[in-house]
């Protein structure tokens, strides 16, 4: 069994990279959810959880990364983002990788090799993936809200100014 100790130095120390920020505040705060459900995840096939357990697990990870991506790719297209297509395609690659792991996890049975898979695979995707393009989106978001906010104050301005 994993160690409680272990586990949560592992939570405590892999959380830093979603201290930068997408600007959109439901994702920004869903993005830790997602990873720690990932961890538990990893936990549950380590330590070979029964079928049904496994598979809430699964369920609850490929939900909220979904409603993760669908989150961020309404920002890219609200942005005109040009990394879209890339950024969507990268997604998709990680919710077949994740399906693919649910079901080898549900024929073969849980196992040391699958949760190295969870590790390499999702877990550490995860990870690069927030720190190369979710960057470039936060950029790209920050940007538009900047540029909104300039619009906004500078209207103000001019119809104060011919009031």
């Amino acid at each position: 069994m994993l160690d409680g100790s272990l586990f949560l130095v592992h939570m405590n120390t892999s959380l830093r990279e979603f201290d930068s920020l997408i600007h959109i505040p439901d994702v920004d705060a869903a993005l830790p959810k997602l990873k720690l459900q990932l961890i538990k995840l990893q936990s549950a096939v380590l330590n070979n959880e029964d079928w049904p357990g496994l598979e809430e697990n699964f369920k609850s990870a490929y939900g909220l990364a979904a409603q993760i991506f669908r989150r961020e790719e309404e920002a890219m297209d609200l942005c005109r983002d040009r990394g879209a297509a890339t950024h969507k395609a990268a997604h998709q690659k990680f919710l077949a990788t994740l399906s693919g792991i649910e079901r080898k996890c549900e024929v073969d049975g849980p196992s040391v090799a699958l949760a190295m898979d969870l590790r390499s695979d999702v877990i550490g995707w995860l990870s690069d993936h927030h720190l190369i393009m979710n960057s470039m989106l936060g950029k790209v978001v920050k940007e538009m809200i900047d540029r909104s906010i300039a619009y906004h104050n500078r209207a103000t301005f001019l119809t104060a100014e011919v009031a």
